[in-house]
Formats: structure tokens, sequence, C-alpha cells
């Protein structure tokens, strides 16, 4: 009987796009998963929605201190069974404890996996503070990092200790055949909601999904959109989101005259999300912070063209002109450049009656190049 290497995965919180991942992980290897939180702390989502897509089981970590919530005593009794491989997730006190305490489980020590949503701006932060010592000690001791940014790899890679083959890119990618088929089921709310929010046929739809915070750059959104709609371009944008700054946003767009081209749609989730995604043809995303941005993977394998603030390490999925455009959240003459190039690309494919992914890999292929990473480490761990 074939060996199935037994992984322990300790993840921040369950968010749906971290779903199929953890799914493709615990029908491959012997996994247990354990969540430090029910809910990531700045987002609130509805897991009920999610039906049967979660096909895994998971528990909750026992909560640390009032004074250090990372300091997890549970771990003691967690680490008291044999694991080739812990997968945890980004660089903290946890994190510290499972490299020190690693030892309790198995000898050869377990392989230590950190999965890091590090953008470049944190990378270098990282790297020039001083006061991130304690991150850098971890990412040279680490037997492997996962990033969701190439750059933030090769960074990393190029100033950090350890062989090259520690270090893996993989994006925060879903399943886009489930995507898609999400989309195509919601067909019918799509169709109602175009008429509910008065949206001409014809009319190029840009959506932004997210949160409406003062980080997501949206007041500088807006006045770029007011540019395009003053050059005749024929546009809606679609906001679909919420968060602390909407009556602001509709003060603004009551401001610019937007009213009749700005759709504020509020937060939406499960199938109610699926079908605004049904109304966009292309997705922008305009942070001047942003760590990922799970969103633009999303547009992309649903077949949208995105613009992307550069900062974001999402940006890196836009491999050429037309799969959109990396933009200077900064500028607003640029942010107004990429929502006209997108106006072109959907008048370039408007006559398209399917949308195929734009991803560079199918979901199937990013996990293949995991599996085939985790493999090597896990079979280091005995040549060690």
């Amino acid at each position: 009987m074939q060996y199935t290497p037994r992984i322990l995965i300790i993840h921040r919180a369950l968010a749906p796009y971290r779903i199929d991942l953890f799914n493709h992980l615990t029908k491959r290897y012997d996994v247990e998963l354990y969540l430090e939180y029910g809910q990531p702390l700045e987002q609130d989502f509805n897991l009920a929605q999610q039906g049967e897509r979660i096909q895994f089981d998971y528990k909750l970590l026992a909560p640390g201190g009032r004074f250090f919530p990372n300091l997890r005593p549970e771990l003691l009794r967690i680490l008291r069974k044999p694991y080739d491989l812990i997968l945890c997730s980004e660089f903290n006190l946890l994190t510290g404890m499972l490299y020190l305490l690693r030892g309790r489980s198995a000898r050869p020590l377990p392989r230590l996996v950190s999965m890091c949503d590090d953008n470049l701006v944190t990378a270098e932060a990282t790297i020039a503070d001083s006061s991130y010592w304690s991150k850098r000690w971890l990412l040279d001791r680490l037997d492997g990092v996962i990033l969701c940014s190439d750059q933030v790899r090769d960074r990393y890679r190029d100033l950090c200790h350890g062989e090259l083959s520690k270090w893996h890119y993989l994006p925060i990618v879903q399943d886009e055949q489930y995507l898609q088929r999400q989309v195509a089921l919601a067909e019918e709310q799509t169709a109602a909601l175009r008429s509910r929010y008065a949206i001409p046929d014809g009319r190029a739809v840009i959506l932004y999904v997210g949160r409406l915070d003062k980080v997501k750059n949206l007041p500088r959104l807006l006045e770029a959109f007011r540019l395009l709609l003053d050059e005749g371009l024929d546009l809606q944008l679609l906001m679909v989101g919420d968060g602390p700054m909407d009556a602001e946003l509709r003060q603004q767009a009551t401001m610019l005259k937007l009213e009749e081209r700005v759709t504020f749609a509020g937060k939406q989730q499960g199938s109610d999300l699926y079908a605004h995604y049904g109304l966009g043809d292309a997705l922008i995303l305009p942070s001047t912070n942003e760590l990922f941005g799970a969103t633009v993977a999303e547009a992309l394998a649903l077949g949208m063209p995105v613009t992307v603030s550069e900062v974001a390490s999402s940006c890196t999925l836009i491999r050429s002109e037309q799969e959109g455009y990396r933009l200077n959240p900064l500028d607003t003459e640029d942010i107004a450049r990429a929502l006209r190039h997108l106006y072109e690309l959907i008048g370039e494919h408007r006559d398209e009656v399917t949308r195929h992914s734009l991803l560079p890999y199918t979901f199937d292929q990013y996990m293949s190049q995991l599996d085939g990473y985790l493999d090597s480490l896990i079979a280091k761990r005995y040549k060690s």
C-alpha cells in the first residue's frame, strides 16, 4: 500500500477563495486542518452559502491569551501526532512556536512551510526595516515559503538563506470551472439585475468588487470615470461591496453627476455575487495598498480583462495587453487610461459567445505544480 504523507495545516481563517485549495490538499494528502479564527478578521464571509463546495473537515484552534492571541498552548497537544509537513500562514508568534515545537511531532523534523501574502512593498519593508528582524529570522530558517507574487518570491530568494527550491509561487486562484459554472447558473438573476439597475443592453459594465475602504482608492476611481464619460464612452461602473466610505462615495457620485452611471450594489455573496459577476465585462482594482486582490484572479478566471494597481501582487497575472492593464493608483490620468483600455478590450470581444479563462494556468495545473513542490520537500525530509 502506498504511503500517504501526513500534513498539518494551520491557516488563519477560511475564505471562499481558499476552499478549492484545501479541497485539493485534503484529497491528495492525509490532512489535519485547524483554523486560527472562524472568520477573517478584516472580512465577513457567510460560509453557509458555499453549500457543498467545502469538502473537508476542519477544527478551530483554542483561542490564545488576551495579550498574546497567537500564543496557542493547544499546539503542544496537536504536535504529539507525527506529521511529514506542517503548512502554516504568514509569519508571527504562531509560526515561531511551530518552528520551535515541531520536534515533538516526529524525527526527522517535519518540513515547515509558510504561505505568505506579501506584496513587493511589504517585502521591501521586511528587508530594509530592522523591526522585521524576527520575520527575517524565520524566512532564513523555514524549509519552504509559498508566495502569491513571483516578484516577491524572486526578491526573497535573492536575499535570504536556503536553497532556491524552497521558494514557490502560487497565486490565490480558484477552480475556474467551478466559477464559470456558478455564473452560468445565475444567468436569470443576472438578467433581472440588469433590468433592476436599468443598465441598457450593449453598455460596457466595469466591475469593482471589494470593500469601500480608503485604501481602495475609490474617490480617484470616480474622478477618472467622470473623465471617460466626458469623452462620450458608454460605460457603467458597478460597485459591489460595503464599507465605511459608502455614504461619502455616494455623495461624490452625486456631485460628479454620476447617479445614472455608477451603481452601488452593496455587499453580495454566494449566487448573488456570481450574478453580479455575470453583469460585468471587465474589473478594476485601483488600491493604493493591496496584498493580492483575489477578485482580480476571479475575474480573469471568468474571462474578464482587468486593470489592477501595480502595488497588488495580482498585477503579475496580467502578462499582455489582452488581459488588462497595470495602473499607477496615485495618477488619476493613468486610471482613466486603464479604464479606456478596458473599454477597447470589451469592444474587441463583444461578439464572443463563450469566455475562456485568461489566467496563465488552469487551477489543476497550479495544483500539480504545488504537489510537486510539497512532495519534493517531504522527500528531502528523509534524506536530511
